[in-house]
């Protein structure tokens, strides 16, 4: 079956045909709007005792998170009951409708109405008393044609307002994804790059989306990618190392320190080669060693390199074995310590480093 319509505009429904799609909405709203109805109506007994439109406003808020709770409480019930093909997806995307269950997640607030008439009555019937009493307005003798005006007003500004954030622009995102996207980054913003016209946004959301945690589809390309554009590369590695892989922070680093699309800056790479071995990628570590024992943006100090080349030799870099077992033969910045030479030169020699498998059959028996 065709599929049409916002959902299929943004890609929720996926492969799934339209009618698997109104069969979850409907087993959803079922629970969800019954339990949402029960929800409301004790609100509803609440809000006579509030006088005040601040605390109505809170009954509101509280309405829209509960209601909210709900939902997505039914949804991921139903999905872990293996009712449906259809993932669970974030809220985020729930909300911003890239989900299938994005539907009946909305139409359930429809519960609330009860709620805001109630509160919108009180405000109205508040004005009312005020213009009557300061003579505003004539809503004396025309209660409602006056009434009817400021209903449309709110509304009117509410469409407006609306617009405002859901029309799209010639990129093909709205105010609305931009600013979610901007806020939350991750996954929300991979799914928002179906929706981009242009190149430049698509790499806008992508940058969002690793700064956000979603790192590895921004170091494959940059890997791939840093000879040619060594720019973009320099801002794919910056945003998935912000984004928490480690990978990415080592190398940036090499990037700044090769000078590639960024100005040279060893103090720079240092800090970076510390965040991506502290981060657990062991490159990060043996690049740092390296720095150390050379001086190269930071003091020379060949402790700290023994130190750093071992943590990369138990990470499996089979550099780091070997210099590491250099220095425990030769006694630079450590003991002299004869076994535990050959034990990571052996270590370095089996991961296919010819220099170690050398070093290693010279030492004495």
């Amino acid at each position: 079956m065709a599929q049409t319509g916002a959902m299929d505009t943004r890609g929720a429904l996926g492969n799934m045909a339209l009618i698997e799609a109104l069969a979850i909405g409907v087993a959803i709203n079922l629970v969800a709007d019954y339990l949402s109805l029960l929800e409301t109506r004790w609100l509803l007994g609440k809000l006579p005792a509030l006088r005040h439109w601040s605390l109505q406003a809170v009954v509101l808020i509280i309405d829209l998170v509960i209601t909210g709770a709900i939902i997505l409480a039914v949804i991921w019930l139903v999905q872990r009951a293996g009712l449906f093909t259809a993932d669970y997806q974030d809220p985020m995307e729930i909300a911003l409708a890239f989900s299938v269950y994005s539907a009946p997640f909305y139409s359930t607030f429809m519960t609330s109405l009860w709620l805001w008439l109630y509160v919108l009555s009180t405000a109205l019937l508040r004005f009312k008393s005020w213009a009557s009493d300061a003579r505003v307005l004539d809503v004396a003798n025309k209660p409602t044609v006056i009434l009817s005006i400021l209903l449309g007003l709110f509304m009117w500004l509410g469409a407006m307002g609306a617009g405002w954030l859901l029309k799209p622009d010639e990129n093909g995102m709205t105010r609305l994804d931009l600013a979610v996207c901007t806020i939350f980054k991750g996954r929300i913003c991979e799914r928002m790059m179906s929706l981009a016209k242009t190149e430049d946004r698509k790499f806008l959301l992508q940058v969002y989306a690793c700064e956000g945690g979603r790192t590895e589809a921004c170091v494959t390309e940059a890997v791939a990618t840093y000879q040619v554009t060594p720019e973009r590369a320099v801002e794919l590695f910056r945003a998935s190392c912000d984004g928490g892989a480690a990978r990415g922070c080592t190398n940036l680093g090499l990037m700044y320190e090769k000078s590639r699309g960024v100005a040279v800056d060893a103090g720079q790479a240092v800090a970076l080669y510390r965040q991506g071995c502290d981060g657990g990628h062991p490159l990060g570590c043996f690049t740092l060693g390296v720095n150390y024992f050379v001086g190269e943006g930071v003091a020379k100090d060949a402790t700290q390199a023994g130190s750093f080349y071992q943590r990369a030799c138990e990470g499996k870099v089979e550099g780091g074995c070997f210099l590491f077992g250099l220095a425990l033969r030769d006694g630079i910045g450590t003991a002299v310590d004869l076994p535990a030479a050959r034990a990571a030169l052996t270590k370095g020699c089996d991961m296919g480093n010819a220099d170690a498998c050398t070093a290693r059959d010279g030492l004495k028996p």
